[in-house]
């Protein structure tokens, strides 16, 4: 995969946030209070293997600038999370979950480390007094606005005059949004939903295979051997987002490929058909929305 042309920040106010003052302020930095433990990172990643994060701490990370396409593995995540990171994609990594990410591209990345314990109290307060009813699922993929925020007055807080009970405030936040969807399913009920390794690997499978056709939920719910509704909210947990986002997103790293394999030599219709997007107004549709540029200018390196 060619990336040395990247796509544009997906906001304006990435740029005060990426300055080159905050840049300089923001090693691995603690600004909570040993209540929450609450560290912050901005880090340039390129062609390399990440190892894990801390095993002590949960781990968030938000991409804000760049595109790569990461292999990540971790054991609370079902099979190997193959995703594109581009500006606001996220990742959450329970503490304790050994990782390993190889990644192709270059980014540049958030990292938000958490005191589990603060997660333990929220999910104990929320199951009157059970904290191990459940456990928060890792995830990598995807994309939120209230984490992306979150993480941004994170970053904006240790670039500045840290103030520990601002931070505390911060991770409150943050980790009561990551327990909140959760808190209502026991670890049994959630269990069920999920996808097998096997299947989800047949899932990944059926989808590279059918890449170019339309194919619908029942059409791969059937392949992989389960009902529709196990099919989507298994491969949801799975990945972190829905199916279609995820074929879309595979569409476009075909696209990008393509594009810079064939050095203006394919026209874009050919490119459209090749990655499944069928015409070019769908090509450039899914440039414009996920990518933030229209493919033709994408592929001329107008990325702004």
């Amino acid at each position: 995969m060619d990336v040395t042309e990247k796509p544009r920040l997906s906001d304006r106010a990435f740029a005060a946030f990426l300055s080159a003052e905050t840049r300089s302020k923001v090693g691995l930095t603690t600004i909570g209070s040993d209540w929450s433990r609450l560290q912050v990172l901005l880090v340039e990643q390129g062609d390399d293997v990440f190892h894990a994060p801390p095993l002590d701490s949960h781990f968030l990370a938000l991409c804000v600038d760049g595109l790569a396409v990461a292999d990540v593995s971790f054991a609370s995540l079902i099979g190997c999370g193959r995703t594109i990171f581009q500006p606001d994609t996220i990742c959450f990594m329970p503490a304790g979950d050994a990782s390993d990410v190889a990644a192709e591209g270059r980014i540049q990345m958030i990292h938000v480390l958490l005191r589990p314990t603060l997660v333990r109290d929220l999910i104990a307060d929320k199951t009157r007094g059970d904290p191990d009813r459940v456990a928060l699922p890792g995830f990598v993929g995807g994309r939120n606005d209230f984490i992306r925020s979150i993480c941004l007055d994170i970053l904006k807080e240790a670039g500045g005059a840290a103030d520990a009970l601002a931070a505390d405030r911060l991770a409150l936040k943050v980790a009561s949004h990551l327990v909140g969807h959760v808190c209502d399913l026991a670890p049994a009920d959630s269990a069920k939903r999920d996808l097998t390794p096997m299947q989800f690997s047949r899932a990944i499978d059926y989808i590279e295979a059918n890449i170019t056709t339309d194919f619908g939920l029942g059409e791969i719910a059937a392949y992989v051997g389960v009902d529709a509704d196990r099919m989507a909210e298994g491969f949801e947990r799975a990945v972190g987002y829905g199916l279609d986002l995820f074929r879309t997103e595979r569409r476009i790293s075909i696209a990008q490929d393509l594009a810079s394999a064939c050095l203006g030599k394919a026209s874009s219709q050919d490119i459209a058909v090749r990655s499944g997007f069928g015409d070019v107004s769908g090509l450039d549709a899914a440039f414009r929305a996920h990518v933030g540029v229209s493919f033709e200018n994408y592929r001329a390196g107008r990325l702004i």
